[in-house]
């Protein structure tokens, strides 16, 4: 097993799941409007099984993945609590879904994940997710990111997570966000709406449509 696929946070586990998870419900709220009911959905970086959760109810199906093991034996202890029987839990590195079948899903779902990765594994992401759903709905941080309260909030939480996080939070700001990322993997982007103090972007995403 690499180490990247070992990969581990100090916030991961019980501590997410009360403090991050939890908190962050509301902003993921949002992407509910672009995802139609009795759907198959891959929920990729996962984290502890929140979104993953709230997605159940009103899906057919819902996998999440992520690469913290610590973070999905968190999220399958949630799900066992729920009583949830169409969720299931999988410790997968996010750039090697290979075991699933071209659009194995309706959708495919990243809360706050692209930022946290390096540029060339974005890139993997966004064409392995491409290739395993018919759309991929994304929030993650507006570029640029507003100079304004909460702007300077998100900027320093991103500074105390890790310092390659954070590095990578910078990257990400620098290269223009996730338009320019989509554009490189070869999806286009079907619709995009940034919340008013200019923090988040809900972007769906989609791979070019096949001539029949």
């Amino acid at each position: 097993m690499s180490e990247t696929f070992i990969q581990k946070h100090w916030y991961d586990g019980w501590f997410y799941a009360r403090f991050i998870d939890s908190d962050s419900s509301t902003i993921r709220d949002r992407m509910h409007q672009y995802i139609d009911d009795n759907r198959r959905i891959i929920d990729i970086g996962c984290g502890t099984g929140g979104f993953a959760m709230k997605l159940a109810p009103r899906s057919r199906e819902v996998v999440g993945v992520d690469i913290s093991d610590k973070q999905v034996r968190q999220a399958r202890h949630r799900q066992e609590r729920s009583g949830y029987t169409n969720i299931r839990f999988e410790h997968t590195d996010a750039t090697r879904l290979d075991k699933f079948a071209p659009e194995a899903f309706d959708y495919a779902t990243m809360v706050f994940v692209i930022h946290e990765i390096d540029q060339e594994k974005r890139i993997e992401l966004l064409r392995q997710a491409g290739r395993i759903s018919r759309k991929i709905v994304i929030l993650d941080y507006h570029v640029p990111l507003a100079r304004n309260f909460w702007g300077m909030n998100i900027r320093i939480i991103e500074y105390f997570t890790s310092k390659t996080h954070f590095s990578n939070f910078i990257d990400f700001r620098r290269r223009g966000g996730i338009n320019p990322l989509a554009k490189e993997a070869g999806l286009d982007v079907e619709m995009q709406k940034t919340n008013r103090q200019r923090i988040f972007t809900t972007t769906v995403l989609r791979p070019p449509l096949r001539p029949r």
